[in-house]
């Protein structure tokens, strides 16, 4: 009978060819001294729910844990087992989302994690050795920032259940910032995947090899309430910073200089290996390179790259579909478009009072007719008035 722990056995044989890592293409003198390649940009590819894109790397932290804990066992990831014994091991190397959030919340249940220890725990244990290719590509770079970018452009490849981005200087006070976006409409798993993949993130960062200079953070802020008492100390202590609860969006805060930083092992040969080698990991996944808005979910093209809600007609014809099509795909995912609208104007509107804009002009910009209509809406969002809100958050 093939155990779940058989079959991690053979998929790290097959992905990762006895030393973590896939196998790399061959590579002739021509293509050590060509520019690394750019992929060409196609029609953006919707990742859905369904599809088994998410390979094992991700769960390497839950499946540290679980070993320790005694709870880990087929149960937990049935999929591998069913599907190894319905088509062959060689199908049981990856999952969708809606397996792997299963896996997730089951590990969860086992952990009586009300708290998010679990999270903790699992990104914590994570490192570059667990990013496969992806993170030979980053060790292979000349500057911590062209590793940090090569490694969100093919995330993917690691599984990343989440998108990340880096921000350089948004706030405009010299800070850059790794924040996640919702790949998938989920609110439930939502806290989970931000600090188990921004803990992932800082680890790797943490393991580039520089001379001498420790990647330090200024603070996580952190989308969520906190849950449990313990869990802030904890979190700053794996950090190293304060950790911000409530915040607009999850996001590790950094001074942006440490980008420039040099790495020591700098292999432009290895690098375009690693290129090669994860164009060819995600092109079998049906996902073709890390072109402008390929590898994303529904719910990604609905937002601009300025963060704004495209209407329906302007998503659809970004996808290069009929509206029909759209709203079949969006049911498909389980999306509503009208509570996703409602909850971009609560959030704008937030952060536009945060700013201390006044009412009305907040209620215009959010696309209200009059100030009555938005301190209705506002008081159904938060449970206060606008000024309220504004006065809270000016004083804070």
């Amino acid at each position: 009978m093939l155990t779940l722990g058989r079959l991690l056995a053979q998929g790290a044989a097959r992905h990762c060819n006895g030393h973590l890592l896939p196998a790399m293409p061959a590579l002739s003198a021509a293509d050590l001294c060509a520019p690394i390649p750019r992929p060409t940009l196609q029609a953006p590819r919707v990742l859905s729910v369904h599809d088994p894109v998410f390979p094992l790397l991700p769960f390497a932290g839950l499946l540290s844990v679980g070993r320790e804990r005694g709870w880990l066992h087929d149960g937990l990831f049935p999929w591998f087992t069913a599907q190894a014994q319905a088509d062959g091991a060689a199908a049981a190397t990856r999952c969708s989302y809606t397996q792997a959030r299963e896996a997730i919340l089951n590990a969860q249940r086992l952990h009586g994690d009300a708290d998010l220890a679990l999270a903790l725990l699992s990104g914590g244990r994570k490192s570059i050795p667990n990013l496969g290719v992806m993170g030979l590509g980053m060790l292979s770079h000349g500057t911590r920032g062209e590793a940090i970018r090569f490694g969100l452009a093919y995330q993917l490849v690691a599984g990343s259940m989440l998108r990340l981005q880096l921000q350089l200087d948004r706030d405009g006070d010299g800070t850059a910032a790794i924040e996640t976006q919702a790949l998938f409409c989920d609110e439930e798993l939502r806290p989970f995947l931000d600090l188990d993949h921004l803990m992932t993130a800082l680890n790797a960062i943490r393991q580039l090899p520089t001379c001498d200079a420790r990647f330090e953070v200024r603070r996580l802020e952190l989308a969520f309430a906190p849950r449990g008492d313990g869990l802030t100390q904890a979190i700053e202590q794996a950090v190293g910073a304060p950790v911000v609860f409530g915040a607009e969006s999850s996001r590790i805060v950094f001074d942006a200089h440490q980008v420039e930083t040099p790495l020591r092992f700098h292999d432009h040969a290895l690098l375009v290996m690693s290129r090669q080698a994860c164009e060819q990991e995600l092109a079998g996944r049906g996902v073709h390179g890390e072109a402008a808005g390929d590898g994303r979910g529904a719910l990604q093209h609905l937002f601009s790259h300025d963060g704004e809600l495209r209407s329906l007609s302007d998503a659809a014809q970004q996808l290069k579909m009929s509206l029909r099509s759209l709203h079949r795909l969006l049911a498909r995912e389980g999306i509503d478009y009208s509570l996703l609208a409602d909850r971009h104007r609560q959030e704008r509107a937030q952060r536009l009072l945060r700013q201390g804009v006044g009412t009305q002009a907040v209620a215009e910009a959010v696309g209200f007719s009059d100030s009555r209509c938005f301190r209705r809406a506002f008081r159904r969002w938060t449970g206060m008035a606008p000024s309220e809100y504004r006065g809270q958050a000016i004083q804070h």
